[in-house]
């Protein structure tokens, strides 16, 4: 005959204190969820409002609008006046075009500063950390006053020129990551053949 032994008392204990910490837990997530889609809401709702609509009261619904039957006015101005599609082609282009040429400057950079000892290797790599420690906005006025000098803006060439510089974080975490690379890879590729390009 199997005697069954007798169930341990604290594990209902624990599986309620479970149960009560996952709901507290998913209480808290779901306030968040709310906090994160209700002003998605409002502001999709005032997008079909008037000015002097939105002007009065954030939260009401739209009625002018819809009354006048151009509920839809301010989508149609955003795709017709202001060239939507060009500004999303714009913005595909500069984001992979930025991309590469963003990460490409930094990695030859920092390859030849981890992997060859030259003269001035020391001296670009102190002007590395110094270009990271000038914020960005501080020579702003100058790179505008050059690009448009340069008539360089508003072109892709002149965007691609700002994402091709070689210091950044990206020179900084390849740089350490070709330090810590074996030369005995570079080696083997010259066996192989392969130049220092």
């Amino acid at each position: 005959m199997i005697t069954r032994k007798p169930r341990n008392k604290n594990i209902y204990i624990a599986g309620a204190r479970n149960k009560i910490i996952y709901s507290i837990v998913f209480a808290f997530f779901a306030l968040y969820a709310v906090t994160l889609i209700v002003p998605l809401l409002i502001v999709f709702v005032n997008s079909f409002k008037s000015l002097s609509e939105y002007s009065e009261s954030i939260f009401s619904l739209p009625k002018e609008l819809f009354v006048a039957g151009d509920a839809f006015k301010h989508y149609k101005e955003v795709l017709v006046e202001y060239d939507l599609f060009q500004m999303f082609v714009n913005t595909i282009i500069l984001t992979i075009g930025g991309t590469i040429v963003g990460v490409l400057f930094p990695c030859i950079v920092s390859f030849i500063l981890a992997k060859y000892e030259f003269k001035f290797s020391g001296l670009i790599y102190t002007l590395a950390v110094v270009f990271m420690v000038v914020p960005g906005v501080a020579n702003l006025t100058a790179k505008v006053k050059l690009f448009n000098d340069l008539n360089l803006m508003n072109s892709y060439f002149g965007m691609f020129i700002l994402y091709a510089h070689p210091f950044g974080s990206y020179f900084f975490i390849l740089y350490a990551y070709y330090k810590g690379l074996s030369s005995t890879y570079m080696e083997a590729a010259y066996i192989d053949g392969a130049n220092d390009f």
